[in-house]
């Protein structure tokens, strides 16, 4: 007796809804009707045929609403059903008890299994029993029914269940399967009057529930070792809270605040989520009380919407309602968050920037990709056409000077020499390089027996009416075609500019260009400083650096392109150094140079 209830004690049944746990189905996975055979299906997966028998066919289809069962089988190894080892095997060694009842809760089963799908079984119904009424059932001191928020005495299939083991977990998961919200309430012992609740059977034991709440996956035991004495009572109502609240399951049943983003209204379970990107306070009552978050640098706020990314081109500070578009000329990245995102496009070859944008460069001047405020003027006797993209577009024009422009001398300093149209230095005169248009430097010089240049390559001032009138690059390289070898072009010189662009003198320290476009440092070096301070007619030099910030000349640095790199010299003298004019640099490397002891 003893082993045999030990026996007893170790095995505990599921619990089933109100609906069966079984389900019979067709090839196509539909459900089969009384007396069509069908697969048998036990939360899911397949049954297995050890052990089952008549009495667990009966027992099955009576949980399933029908009266009995009219045959069963397995499904062998010729099945008919092409999903089936898609299925879970979830029972096997089933066995029921025979008697009248033919109750499912009175059979017993294992959940691990030795079997394979040819032992699946299949399984014909036959008759619609009448409507079974619920397992569970609250009554009165009457016997009614009674409704939410009343105390009753808990019945299941007609008796009474014992309080062993009994638990919130339980009494909600009860309260849920009679279809209300949730468990307020329960309590055990005679509450109603002794013979009402001594008339009933005691039907459950020792019922576990998880904190899932899910009456199908309690345990429990149909016997039991109690008295009613120990009967539960419960009272069970809806899930309901004030608003700004929500019912909470894992809390044991309290109405906890709703959190932030989040609202509730009067009688709401659960709390409803703001829309994306709106944000409200804990506790929140309504719908209104949502709002949009402030959106970050970078974005923008569109009603009913919310943040947005601003475009390209335009920029946005923290908590804006629009974007602020660029100034002219200007480009920015789609998202940018300050002003100072903004930078200037930079120009392809052949182009130069202006503050409306990006506007090509003019006859005898070239621009390369990435120059700014202006375009590089072609060397001396050079001629380009509009929007030439390269020194190498600049064509070589020699010519004979016939008559001296009849414009309007400059003035110039004592310092300098006076050309035709433009004041040059007086180191630069008699030099045996023509830097006057016309060549006058270069005329009744030292050691000449001619008074005037011969085979001196020169442009022909504006205002001219005598010589090659060319005015294209086309037109330039058909007239010279028929001209005779003349001397190589003046070599291009440096120059020392302040931040207006204007040319700086001795003892003042000067970005330095080279053909209209900064130095790099790369491998300058003193004697370096010393050879272009020379061949700009000084000395030497008294200083040399570089970068950006030097003089206060950031803003004017990115005016030029960069011309020169690698510039490296093994003495003081120009004619011993070697240069690139391609570069790995950017404008934090221009020289900056201060040169002394000008020679007049």
């Amino acid at each position: 007796m003893l082993t045999a209830l030990a026996l007893m004690c170790s095995v505990y049944i599921l619990g089933s809804a109100t609906g069966s746990v079984f389900q019979l189905i067709d090839q196509n996975g539909n459900e089969v009707s009384a007396g069509q055979q069908g697969l048998l299906l036990y939360k899911g997966g397949t049954v297995c045929d050890d052990r089952f028998d008549n009495d667990a066919a009966n027992a099955i289809c009576k949980d399933m609403g029908y009266n009995s069962a009219q045959s069963w089988d397995n499904a062998g190894s010729a099945s008919l059903y092409p999903n089936q080892e898609s299925y879970d095997i979830k029972l096997d060694d089933v066995t029921c008890n025979k008697n009248d009842n033919n109750d499912w809760a009175d059979c017993s089963y294992n959940t691990n299994h030795n079997c394979g799908h040819y032992e699946d079984v299949l399984l014909t119904c036959s008759g619609v029993a009448a409507e079974r009424e619920p397992d569970f059932l609250l009554l009165g001191t009457s016997g009614e029914p009674v409704e939410s928020g009343q105390m009753g005495l808990l019945l299941y299939k007609g008796g009474t269940v014992c309080d062993d083991y009994f638990s919130d977990y339980a009494a909600d998961a009860i309260c849920r399967e009679l279809g209300f919200g949730r468990m307020i309430d329960w309590t055990y012992g005679y509450k109603y009057e002794w013979r009402f609740q001594s008339s009933k059977s005691i039907s459950l034991d020792d019922v576990r529930c998880g904190s899932d709440r899910v009456w199908s996956n309690c345990r429990y035991n149909t016997y039991h070792n109690c008295v009613h004495g120990e009967d539960v009572f419960l009272t069970c109502g809806e899930a309901s809270c004030q608003a700004g609240n929500y019912f909470d399951y894992s809390n044991w049943f309290r109405c906890q605040i709703c959190p932030i983003r989040t609202y509730s209204e009067d009688g709401a379970a659960s709390c409803t989520a703001c829309p994306d990107g709106m944000y409200s306070d804990s506790g929140s009552t309504s719908y209104s009380a949502c709002y949009w978050v402030p959106c970050n640098a970078g974005q923008y706020m569109i009603t009913d919407t919310g943040c947005q990314e601003c475009e390209e081109n335009t920029w946005s500070e923290y908590n804006s309602d629009n974007c602020t578009s660029c100034p002219d000329g200007m480009i920015s990245s789609a998202g940018s968050r300050a002003a100072s995102d903004c930078y200037y496009a930079p120009c392809t070859a052949g182009n130069y920037m202006t503050d409306s944008g990006c506007q090509q460069c003019g006859e005898n001047t070239f621009s390369y990709d990435n120059f700014y405020y202006s375009c590089a003027n072609c060397p001396y006797n050079h001629v380009s056409d509009p929007g030439s993209s390269s020194e190498d577009d600049c064509i070589y024009v020699p010519t004979t000077v016939t008559e001296l422009p009849t414009t309007a001398l400059p003035d110039c300093s004592e310092d300098e020499f006076r050309c035709s149209n433009k004041c040059i230095y007086r180191s630069w005169v008699c030099d045996g390089v023509a830097d006057c248009t016309d060549g006058t430097d270069e005329v009744d010089c030292p050691g000449e027996t001619t008074t005037e240049p011969t085979q001196k390559p020169t442009v022909k001032p504006t205002g001219t009416t005598e010589g090659p009138q060319a005015t294209t690059k086309a037109e330039i390289i058909a007239t010279t075609e028929s001209f005779t070898s003349f001397t190589t072009a003046t070599p291009q010189r440096f120059r020392l500019v302040d931040e207006s662009g204007a040319d700086v003198g001795e003892d003042e320290m000067g970005l330095l260009l080279y053909s209209g476009g900064t130095v790099c440092d790369d491998d300058f070096s003193d004697n370096s400083a010393h050879a272009i301070c020379r061949e700009m007619g000084f000395n030497s030099t008294s200083s040399w650096t570089s970068g950006l910030d030097t003089m206060n000349l950031e803003s004017r640095n990115f005016k030029y392109g960069i011309r020169l790199d690698n510039v490296n010299c093994s003495s003081i003298e120009w004619d011993s150094c070697s240069y690139t004019t391609s570069n790995n640099c950017d404008h934090s490397e221009d020289v900056f140079l201060n040169c002394t002891g000008f020679i007049p």
